[in-house]
């Protein structure tokens, strides 16, 4: 299912922070859940180079896993965007 921004108009406009998740979900690990990793504090629409929803957060301690997150999202913006999605090949 394809969104558009306008879709997300009244998320757009919140004014107040929000959890940030992992995967729409908590972390679980064998010393119980983590409810969070941070904070998202803004939101704003974006086109190019896809379209799609930014957000602008904080990630917190975690409890341990804060840098490994920092980490894991620094290795998939490696390989960004997609291969085939808004790619010069793709269009």
């Amino acid at each position: 299912m394809s969104w558009r921004a306008t879709a997300f108009e009244d998320f757009l406009r919140l004014e107040t922070a929000v959890p940030l998740l992992v995967d729409h979900g908590a972390l679980i690990d064998s010393r119980g859940v983590i409810a969070d990793v941070g904070t998202v504090r803004r939101f704003a629409a974006v086109t190019s180079p896809l379209p799609g929803l930014l957000c602008l957060g904080d990630i917190g301690r975690a409890d341990g896993y804060g840098d490994r997150l920092l980490y894991d999202i620094e290795l998939m913006l490696q390989a960004w965007p997609p291969a085939g999605e808004g790619s010069p090949s793709a269009c």
